[in-house]
């Protein structure tokens, strides 16, 4: 199992790690190691080294070290396996730095970092919950980013919206996220799964952000059934 995690550096939320732990019954869970698994590079992805987390104000967020919401799954050739991270560009600007991060293995123990396999620009600053799966024979990319955390050339484009989708060329990119469209049935719908139900079909499990309506909560929502359009999007069936 690969998770997030805190730093105990004291950046609090913005210093991110991930994690790795084993087990033999799905209940008990041992850590792999105390190092984490796969570190930020700055060459690549915005860390704390380059950009030190102030203690208040506007830049905040922007020197948060995004390090998290690791995808882990076997190369469809059978060569190892991928991990797709939530990271943001080192040089892009703040709410358009969103990119996704690549590492692979040959074991799910030792990692090799590399470049992020989509470009910063699209106008997100993160691309939480990534999901890359294969819907009746097509892949699509869907992933979570609020309107708080995109600029708002993006937001007059697209709209207030949480969950983005966009046509995939295979699960493992690379990613136009130019391309990405908001989930237009539930605005505030993030951090939704897309699980396959037993007869086949796909429904999305989430979240509602209550938060643009002033109540610091989420709600769980009922599974919302799914489908992809024509041009490969994801949306209400």
């Amino acid at each position: 199992m690969f998770y997030t995690a805190i730093s105990r550096k004291g950046h609090h939320i913005y210093d991110q790690r991930i994690g790795s732990a084993i087990s033999d019954d799905m209940h008990n869970w041992t850590r792999v190691s105390d190092a984490p698994a796969v570190l930020p590079d700055s060459r690549w992805y915005k860390t704390l080294a380059v950009k030190p987390s102030p203690t208040e104000g506007p830049d905040l967020e922007n020197s948060s070290e995004t390090w998290r919401d690791p995808l882990v799954f076997a190369d469809p050739d059978g060569d190892g396996w991928h991990m797709l991270v939530c990271a943001r560009d080192t040089h892009a600007a703040q709410n358009d730095d969103g990119v996704i991060a690549h590492a692979t293995s040959p074991d799910l123990e030792s990692w090799t970092l590399g470049p992020p396999l989509c470009e910063p620009g699209a106008g997100f600053g993160q691309l939480e919950v990534l999901q890359n799966k294969i819907i009746d024979g097509r892949p699509v990319l869907v992933f979570t980013c609020h309107p708080q955390e995109m600029t708002a050339e993006r937001i007059a484009a697209s709209g207030n919206y949480c969950t983005w989708s966009l046509p995939s060329p295979g699960l493992t990119g690379s990613w136009d996220i130019n391309l990405a469209r908001p989930f237009l049935a539930e605005p505030d719908l993030f951090a939704a799964p897309l699980v396959q139900q037993r007869d086949g079909s796909w429904a999305l499990v989430g979240f509602r952000n209550l938060e643009p309506k002033g109540i610091d909560a989420f709600e769980i929502l009922d599974p919302i059934p799914v489908e992809l359009d024509a041009e490969g999007y994801l949306v209400a069936s």
